[in-house]
């Protein structure tokens, strides 16, 4: 009788284990979900402002660019006269 008992409780932890094993693995798989959402979006994020900086950089050169040039006229103006 006690070796049964002693095999009904070892079959009882087994299952306590098994459901226990589940349900952090669940768990790890929902977190590694929303993890991997966090990831995209700031990967997303991290996207769209490296965009607006090459935007604000290319608009700042272009401006650099045309300030040269009214430069430039402006010195060959002085220049001719």
């Amino acid at each position: 009788m006690e070796s049964q008992f002693s095999e009904a409780r070892v079959d009882e932890l087994r299952r306590e284990l098994g459901d226990s094993v589940t349900g952090t693995q669940n768990r790890l798989q929902q977190q590694h979900v929303e993890l991997m959402h966090r990831t995209d979006d700031s990967s997303s994020q991290l996207d769209q402002a490296n965009m607006a900086k090459a935007m604000l950089l290319t608009r700042q050169l272009e401006e650099a660019k045309q300030a040269v040039d009214d430069n430039i006229s402006v010195r060959n103006k002085v220049i001719i006269t």
